[in-house]
């Protein structure tokens, strides 16, 4: 007859709870109906719950919870560790603990504990509760609380449903899961120009190259770095002073010869050795006649005039000034300002297949936002060292139709593409070739 009593008074204790329950109009107030009311269904001296999303959210006994509190942090990583084991209440102890996890039960909570998941309406679990006391749980205990557990549990889900996006990720997560696989593998092999970067010019397209048309010193230079000229523009002159004495040399040397044949012809009418001297002194006057004019001609040439329109492209013209050249050495270029192309410099390691006519865009330093576009023409054979100290080989392409014509000197970054790759390759091409010239696989 007891035992009966004791069934009827336990199944109005767990209607009364299911309908407080259910009643309830907040998480707050839910939580605090299951950690302090439950106690009229099984005693306990100490309860705690646990939500997967949020951590703890209640405990027996205290209105405020600081998360940076010990016990809470404990609490909270004890919680994690026993959601996953089961989907009934099961019974805890210090005994199934670590042992560094057991010394903090053995100091916060009593010996016997159990642990009560709350599942969702998909039978996931989303929320603990943690009851421990000083006597152990009989069986009538913990098919009590797993009753309970299934009204908490629905009440929970109610008042708190997760985001939407965790309930998709519920719902579907394996459906998820492979469409997201397969969406990241397509992307690894979605074919993309494989691209580089180098350092990048404006340059002439076959400028006139101005060499020193002979040994000697630059005594002027006549036009500025930039300077627009016209053909036959004076540019430069060397120093003259050399042949200058030496052509007055001739001359004075001539009219000598002139007139030692003036004498040696009166000479010879009446002396038989003049008359043959007289072919000597005429090759002698022939002979400095040829050197006047050969002085003259190299005078001439120390004055340098521009072959053709266009700017004058000098470094700086008081470097030259009174500085010795040889001859063939260059001195400065005449280009046609509106005949530009690209030159770049593509360090060895870079260098990938490029196509015939590879698209180049070109960010000047001056105008970043602004990209110049071209075709590549040109991609040299042997690797030049560069004044930077790497070996590199030279790169020429053609400006566009459409791309307006940016001056001379110039300088930028060229982003060259190459084939297409898939994106995979595309991100491992450095990190595999270093691994090749690390380690030689």
């Amino acid at each position: 007859m007891n035992n009966l009593t004791d069934s009827q008074h336990n199944l109005k204790i767990l209607l009364r709870l299911q309908e407080r329950a259910r009643s309830a109009e907040s998480i707050e107030e839910l939580t605090f109906i299951i950690v302090n009311e439950t106690k009229l269904l099984t005693p306990f001296r100490q309860g705690i719950i646990w939500n997967i999303r949020r951590g703890i959210r209640a405990l027996s006994g205290i209105s405020v919870i600081d998360p940076q509190t010990p016990f809470v942090q404990w609490a909270n990583k004890l919680a994690s560790v026993f959601i996953k084991n089961s989907n009934k209440p099961v019974l805890i102890s210090p005994k199934t603990l670590s042992t560094k996890d057991a010394s903090n039960w053995e100091e916060w909570l009593p010996f016997y504990g159990v642990a009560v998941p709350f599942m969702n309406i998909k039978g996931k679990n989303h929320s603990l509760l943690i009851l421990a006391r000083e006597t152990p749980w009989s069986l009538q205990d913990t098919q009590l609380l797993s009753y309970i557990a299934d009204a908490y549990g629905y009440s929970w889900s109610q008042l708190d449903p997760p985001p939407m996006g965790l309930r998709i990720i519920g719902w579907r997560k394996k459906t998820v899961a492979l469409i997201l696989f397969f969406l990241i593998a397509g992307l690894l092999v979605y074919p993309i120009p494989l691209t580089i970067l180098a350092p990048a010019e404006i340059v002439p397209i076959k400028p006139a190259v101005i060499r020193a048309p002979l040994k000697g010193i630059i005594d002027k230079i006549l036009v500025q770095p930039n300077q627009i000229v016209k053909k036959g523009t004076l540019l430069f002159t060397l120093d003259k002073t050399d042949l200058q004495n030496r052509l007055n040399i001739t001359h004075k040397s001539l009219e000598t010869a002139k007139t030692k044949y003036q004498q040696t012809t009166q000479q010879a009418l009446s002396n038989q050795k003049a008359k043959e001297r007289i072919p000597y002194l005429a090759g002698q006057i022939k002979e400095k006649e040829a050197q006047l004019l050969f002085t003259k001609a190299h005078i001439k040439r120390m004055d340098i005039t521009a072959p053709s329109n266009g700017i004058v492209i000098l470094d700086n013209q008081a470097d030259w000034v009174g500085r010795p050249v040889m001859i063939g050495e260059r001195i400065l270029l005449i280009a046609n300002p509106n005949s530009v192309e690209i030159e770049a410099w593509v360090e060895i390691s870079d260098t990938i297949e490029f196509p015939h006519q590879s698209i180049v865009r070109v960010f000047l330093n001056s105008d970043p936002l602004n990209a110049l576009d071209a075709n590549l023409n040109y991609l040299a054979y042997e690797a030049s060292l560069r004044p930077e100290g790497f070996l590199a080989h030279r790169v020429r392409a053609t400006l566009t139709a459409d791309s307006k014509i940016p001056r001379i000197g110039q300088r930028g970054t060229a982003r060259i593409h190459g084939k297409k790759v898939p994106i995979f390759f595309w991100i491992m091409r450095r990190p595999f070739s270093l691994i090749r010239t690390t380690f030689g696989l």
